[in-house]
């Protein structure tokens, strides 16, 4: 089959490890007899701008996205098979490191070492995307950017953090773990599973900027996000001063 290894990673400030994990990579590929194609930080261009605002938020998400869409680009011109690889990965065995996968699509298998209960540590069979398969005419793709594309649409905090530029101009937005912790909070709220929801955080916490902005979370940004997901929604708020 005509295969294509393609990874993507930045070109400045490289970790010495990450180089030597892509050198593996490509020289397996030219071991196998397979093609190679590299793509610097572009690979993001493949993310449709409507959703690369806050896309730059979720990187993962962003990733997952671009790596398919470039997967749909090489099938289209003539591939047999895309293979996305992790720039983190290192194929130490490349000998016994075989493609069998002809049709259809493949992703890893896993064991995640998860938190240690009662004194024993918790392991989950998992699945991974470091390695992704995809052969012609394979729908999977589809389905995998709409999910990616629901996902992006969907993230409240990747909403508030791409957003607040434009609702506090003057300011500069600051990550921290409570900004997460509400829009999580709220995030649960607008899907229905929490009934009631009380936040108190003291002043200048994103929840209230001003007085006379009233609160960024809950007054703008909530009903924006589920106006723009479900625009039949109605939102009344009750702000008391």
């Amino acid at each position: 089959m005509k295969t294509i290894i393609y990874q993507s990673f930045r070109t400045e400030n490289v970790p010495g490890w990450i180089a030597a994990c892509m050198k593996s990579v490509r020289d397996w590929a030219t071991a196998k007899g397979f093609a190679y194609r590299f793509w610097d930080d572009r690979f993001f261009d493949f993310v449709p701008r409507e959703l690369y605002p806050r896309a730059s938020v979720n990187k993962c998400v962003l990733t997952d996205y671009a790596r398919l869409i470039a997967a749909k680009q090489l099938l289209s011109e003539g591939w047999d098979r895309a293979v996305w690889m992790d720039a983190d990965l290192v194929v130490f065995d490349s000998e016994n490191f075989n493609l069998d996968l002809t049709g259809g699509y493949a992703f890893c298998r896993e064991v995640w070492l998860d938190r240690t209960v009662l004194g024993r540590p918790q392991f989950r069979l998992t699945v991974n995307n470091s390695v992704s398969v995809f052969c012609k005419n394979e729908t999977i793709i589809d389905f995998y950017l709409e999910a990616a594309g629901a996902i992006l649409r969907s993230d409240f905090y990747s909403f508030v953090r791409a957003s607040f530029p434009i609702v506090a101009a003057n300011a500069e937005f600051a990550p921290n773990w409570h900004v997460e912790a509400m829009a999580f909070a709220l995030t649960r709220v607008l899907k229905g599973e929490t009934k009631r929801l009380i936040i108190t955080v003291p002043p200048r916490s994103l929840k209230s900027i001003s007085s006379d902005r009233g609160s960024q979370f809950k007054s703008k940004r909530v009903p924006m996000t589920c106006t723009s997901n479900g625009p039949a929604t109605k939102v009344q708020f009750d702000l008391l001063r």
